[in-house]
């Protein structure tokens, strides 16, 4: 156990399907350790500079939370410049890592939110009426993250590179052709 949470979970980035690494959750000193680095780097004290020391920090605690299948005690990269070169994550792969281990990491419960039964069954019926098909952007990636941490097995039946020529393909409705 790592501080008393769930040891941590095989994830794939999304640029790299087939390479299984480890997820932990962070502990706090490491937590921490993204927070001083991103303290310490010389960016300018305006937006820019906020969101680099933002991205910084994320940088740092998904670095932390990779580990290896055979060791979880063995992280991934050697560095976070190792993390993020051009043979590393892309800023996509860091986008999704650090979602799982937000989710990962995050301790909720309808209880804990203040939701009431009534409030679950309001919810649960809205979501029966809600067309998958129809979302995009923001919600789609919102249901699609949903989705994954709940049934990890129902988004991997496809791959990007099925979905992306699908509709290009040409078929035959002829029975000869098949």
């Amino acid at each position: 156990m790592r501080a008393g949470q769930e040891i941590g979970e095989p994830i794939e980035a999304p640029s790299m399907p087939g390479i299984v690494m480890m997820q932990v959750p962070l502990l706090e000193k490491e937590a921490q350790a993204g927070i001083v680095l991103a303290a310490n780097l010389d960016v300018p004290d305006n937006t820019v500079g906020i969101q680099a020391r933002n991205r910084q920090a994320i940088l740092s605690d998904v670095w932390h939370s990779l580990r290896t299948v055979e060791n979880v005690n063995e992280k991934v990269f050697d560095s976070i410049d190792d993390m993020v070169a051009e043979d590393g994550l892309t800023s996509n792969d860091v986008d999704y890592l650090a979602d799982n281990l937000q989710l990962m990491m995050d301790y909720s419960s309808p209880a804990i939110d203040g939701m009431t039964e009534e409030v679950l069954a309001e919810l649960k019926n809205f979501l029966r009426e809600v067309d998958l098909s129809v979302l995009t952007g923001k919600r789609w990636a919102a249901v699609k993250l949903c989705i994954s941490t709940l049934f990890p097995e129902l988004l991997q039946a496809r791959s990007l590179g099925i979905t992306s020529t699908e509709s290009s393909t040409t078929r035959s409705e002829s029975v000869e052709s098949t």
